[in-house]
């Protein structure tokens, strides 16, 4: 059969179906098939424009075998295939020249090149146009459009350049259109698919929003959400996921998705309603997502008087996980601004949202938005004192006892209960950080996480939180405060190693808390009761030396350390090990003595 294909001998077309009968079968015999010959021969047989649609049905098979679409591209066959792609071409012609084009380009980016160069992207979309409006035959259609979106699809993917070209060339407005009148679910989702691929850029993202065509695909996303007994769950957890894409780190989609208020409530309405967990979920991270620009958190949040406000309040009520963590997730963004958490609070929220915690102990995700929520709303100066009233340090510290699991699954939960407690410890008020020095298992747990090297955030938090409480008991004339932190340092033999880990981060908050609570720590217990050791206070000296004279680094974190050098030059230490150091010391502080 190759043979006389080969030799273009006896009925073309026959020899032509059969071999490609025998590809779609896997029946040719690999040691007899020559496909370098072949393909050599269909690219002629397009050239002499001979059984056209048969030898692009056969090119279409072979380039689903990857090792020969370079070949294939190589004699000039995409040059012939893109100048079918024309209004004038017949369906079957166009289907089949459509879907060797996006084989061929399928990962293989001298393809895709050799589309550019002759212009194919742009035949492409114009062909697209004309057959979307002209073209009658509506199962036909459906099947054609989701051809062409294959097409693009294989294209663009994890291609720039061609992304960009068939943006330009109406790519994007086409396939929205397509999305609006196609019936079949497989063609809406290969749709949605190729419009995944051409918006992958910031550029693309943007071009979709002036698109003209942009309410067209927000309708079609409601209709589909909205259509939980029609449209089915696959398609629906599409139609979520793109638009989640396209808002996710584009602060212009979120805003565009918070003007549509029938589109919010739409999403409101399937966490609510929807039967499927997966799509419940997905909707609820968007809703959250698009509460993360200000602009759309304050229209949407409308001074407390929101309907998604009023929607998530219920949700927290509701004893539905999903609703409970994504009503959770709501508060936690709308409470970003200061005055937007006065107004939860005085709605109930931080009790709402700390009794939720309270009933699902077990559900990481759960306490991973609620506490996510409280640690906003522990933000504002005027309601530490009321979240401390309300059970909050009590809360968290029992978050701090639970089991972290195997691989440090509840790591995460960790995290924002140890920011939590950091951020009540305010200077006026001491009640939080005497409620968990006074609790031997929390300020072990505490001293634990912080050498946590498998998640950074919970070791620097914890670090922190640390720090924190040295600085909060160790400042004023209190006895009992000092006895108690006396106690947690002589205890906890770690609590100096973490904030040592303060001084030696990169981040300039960070050194200066540890630098604070360092110098605090020896005018308490002076050096030997810090530390134990030369081995363990020398590398902390010469630290501090070196930040006190680092001109890169801002005047009030120098003179941080210098009070620290200050405090351990008082101190009763005069060994040899200390002689040159003390040296440096001198040097430093007098070279810095101009601080301001």
């Amino acid at each position: 059969m190759e043979d006389e294909f080969l030799e273009l001998e006896g009925n073309v077309d026959e020899l032509l179906d059969s071999m490609t009968a025998a590809c779609k079968g896997g029946e040719l015999d690999s040691e007899k098939f020559v496909p370098l010959r072949v393909v050599e021969t269909c690219s002629r047989l397009l050239k002499e424009r001979k059984s056209v649609t048969k030898v692009a049905a056969l090119l279409a098979e072979l380039a689903k075998n990857e090792d020969l679409r370079i070949p294939v591209c190589k004699t000039g066959a995409i040059f012939h295939l893109v100048s079918f792609l024309n209004p004038e071409s017949n369906v079957d012609t166009l289907t089949n020249c459509l879907r060797s084009i996006a084989n061929l380009c399928f990962d293989c980016d001298e393809s895709r090149s050799a589309v550019l160069r002759e212009k194919g992207h742009v035949s492409l979309c114009k062909t697209f146009f004309h057959f979307l409006h002209q073209f009658v035959d509506l199962e036909k259609k459906d099947d054609l459009m989701r051809i062409f979106a294959g097409t693009i699809l294989n294209l663009s993917n994890d291609n720039d350049e061609m992304a960009t070209a068939l943006c330009e060339a109406g790519a994007l407005s086409h396939v929205v259109e397509a999305l609006n009148c196609c019936q079949s679910e497989s063609s809406q989702l290969t749709l949605l698919d190729a419009l995944g691929s051409l918006t992958e850029t910031k550029d693309a993202k943007e071009a979709l929003l002036k698109c003209d065509k942009l309410s067209v695909f927000q309708t079609f996303v409601t209709n589909i959400l909205a259509s939980a007994q029609s449209a089915s769950k696959e398609l629906q957890l599409k139609a979520s996921e793109k638009l989640y894409d396209l808002a996710d780190e584009d602060d212009d989609w979120k805003r565009k998705i918070g003007e549509k208020m029938e589109l919010v409530s739409g999403l409101a309405r399937v966490v609510e309603e929807h039967k499927d967990e997966d799509v419940r979920s997905r909707t609820g991270q968007l809703l959250s997502l698009i509460l993360t620009e200000d602009e759309c958190m304050s229209r949407l949040f409308d001074g407390g008087k929101g309907m998604l406000v009023d929607r998530a309040i219920v949700w927290l009520k509701s004893d539905d996980a999903r609703l409970e963590k994504c009503a959770a997730m709501i508060m936690g963004n709308f409470s970003r601004k200061d005055d937007n958490c006065l107004i939860l609070s005085e709605m109930d929220i931080p009790q709402k949202l700390i009794c939720l915690a309270k009933r699902k102990p077990g559900d990481k995700g759960v306490q991973f938005a609620a506490l996510s929520a409280l640690r906003n709303l522990s933000l504002p100066a005027t309601l530490k004192p009321k979240l401390i009233s309300w059970g909050l340090v009590e809360l968290v510290c029992s978050q701090l006892e639970m089991s972290d699991g195997e691989g440090g699954s509840y790591l995460a939960v960790h995290f924002k209960a140890l920011a939590i407690l950091r951020l009540l410890l305010s200077p006026p008020e001491k009640k939080a950080a005497l409620l968990i020095l006074n609790n031997s298992t929390v300020r072990r747990r505490i001293v634990e996480l912080s050498g946590c090297s498998i998640h950074a955030g919970v070791q620097a938090e914890s670090s922190r939180l640390i720090a924190a409480l040295v600085k909060i008991c160790g400042r004023g004339d209190d006895e009992t405060n000092l006895q108690v932190l006396r106690r947690f340092v002589d205890e906890e033999k770690g609590s100096t190693p973490a904030i040592v880990f303060l001084i030696n981060s990169s981040h300039p908050v960070m050194i200066n808390e540890g630098l604070i609570a360092l110098s605090l720590l020896v005018a308490l217990a002076g050096p030997r009761g810090v530390w134990e050791s030369d081995r363990q206070l020398k590398p902390v000296v010469e630290r501090a030396i070196q930040i006190a004279g680092d001109c890169e680094i801002v005047s009030q974190i120098r003179k941080n350390a210098l009070t620290f050098l200050d405090a351990f030059r008082e101190s009763a230490i005069d060994e040899t090990t200390f002689e040159s150091l003390r040296t440096d010391i001198e040097k430093t502080t007098t070279s810095s003595s101009n601080l301001k």
